[in-house]
């Protein structure tokens, strides 16, 4: 592992912060920038968004990578939520949590020996909440060129050490235009966020598992959580458990497809309950839709605490995963013909979801250029 800093940090708490995060979360070949861009202070608790900025760059290795030689999407998820949990730490100044995460496409792979240039800033503070938005880039190490490969919106929740939302004392302001510009699509996305926080007691306790669509495509796995899991607190990183996720949908829809299948996007995702430390965690995977190039996987986490026997919802996500042959096209997947009024019910539900996703894909993929040059912007001036 090769680490380079440059600068140094008068705040204890920050330099033990991020050094366990890049040491145990990011085991990659990584460059995080100026020093004083991970540790120093946002100097009178307010800052421009800017200010926030961080940047992580990840060469990507052959154990990074799907069997098509091209970065795993479980590994791209794992980035882009560990890079964005340091941004949101900084300016929480503590732990936090992923609470939401919006709609991710992966429009253009990262190939073996390119680097993943991970750069992520917080838009919005509210009371104890954090709106980030955090973009991957895929860079030729040779001429520094740099193509888009994926777009996050993300929302962190500052927690303190009994897990309970704690209030950010940080103001993050607009300082030109651009910010604004940022400020105000951050505002715009607050609803969503708003949205999981009225699931969330009505669904923690909907412990069913995921219907399948095609009999016998439904998987199930085990496994306990333990400290290697984590980050700052005795709870499972969420960016540990979407890599676990995204695998058990690579599985779910290898076996279906009996041939390669790479994830093309992870729909609006909430994360209704944490996961402690030696509880066991059950993920439950289902085929719910089936496309002509596509299919879709649904994946649900539920925590079990073995001695009390208490079962929570962690959170479930839709994974689309695309055929993709060696020449790295895509390709028909077996199709399926539903027979009783359960899978008709559930090609129906499929297809809205589709169909609400292709809508989404067409605003984000005329939105990727202008975060890119906003991205470039926030680099330049962020001191």
């Amino acid at each position: 592992m090769a680490l380079m800093f440059r600068g140094s940090t008068s705040t204890p708490l920050y330099r033990d912060m991020v050094y366990t995060i890049i040491v145990y979360r990011l085991p990659h070949s990584i460059i995080l920038g100026k020093g004083k861009r991970l540790t120093a202070r946002i100097e009178g608790r307010i800052c421009s968004i800017s200010k926030t900025v961080v940047e992580a760059i990840y060469t990507v290795l052959p154990r990074h990578a799907n069997p098509i030689n091209v970065l795993h999407g479980g590994v791209a998820l794992e980035w882009i939520v560990a890079t964005s949990n340091l941004a949101a730490s900084r300016v929480a100044r503590g732990p936090v949590v992923l609470a939401s995460l919006d709609h991710v496409f992966f429009v253009s792979p990262v190939r073996i020996g390119e680097n993943s240039v991970v750069t992520s800033w917080i838009e919005l503070v509210g009371e104890t909440s954090l709106s980030l938005t955090t973009l991957m880039e895929a860079e030729n190490p040779t001429t520094g060129k740099r193509r888009v490969t994926t777009l996050a919106h993300l929302t962190m929740v500052a927690v303190d050490r009994n897990l309970k939302p704690r209030k950010v004392q940080a103001i993050v302001k607009p300082s030109d235009s651009v910010e604004e510009m940022l400020f105000l699509d951050a505002m715009r996305r607050r609803s969503l966020g708003n949205r999981c926080r009225t699931k969330r007691k009505d669904v923690v306790h909907n412990i069913g598992k995921p219907r399948p669509l095609v009999p016998g495509m439904a998987l199930e796995s085990y496994r306990f959580a333990y400290p290697e899991d984590t980050v700052m607190l005795d709870v499972v990183d969420a960016s540990k458990l979407l890599y676990i996720m995204d695998e058990l949908a690579g599985i779910t829809g290898l076996r279906y497809v009996h041939d390669p299948v790479v994830t093309a996007s992870v729909d609006y995702t909430c994360f209704y309950s944490p996961i402690w430390v030696s509880e066991t965690i059950q993920f439950y995977s289902a085929l719910t839709f089936v496309g002509k190039r596509s299919i879709e996987v649904t994946i649900k986490v539920v925590a079990r605490n073995e001695m009390t026997g208490e079962e929570r919802h962690i959170t479930t996500a839709y994974f689309t995963l695309v055929h993709v042959g060696p020449d790295g096209r895509s390709r028909p997947v077996p199709q399926y013909k539903p027979s009783t009024d359960e899978e008709l019910e559930l090609v129906a539900e499929g297809e809205a979801r589709r169909r609400q996703r292709m809508k989404l894909l067409s605003s984000f993929t005329d939105r990727f250029g202008d975060y890119q040059r906003m991205a470039e912007w926030l680099r330049k001036h962020k001191g």
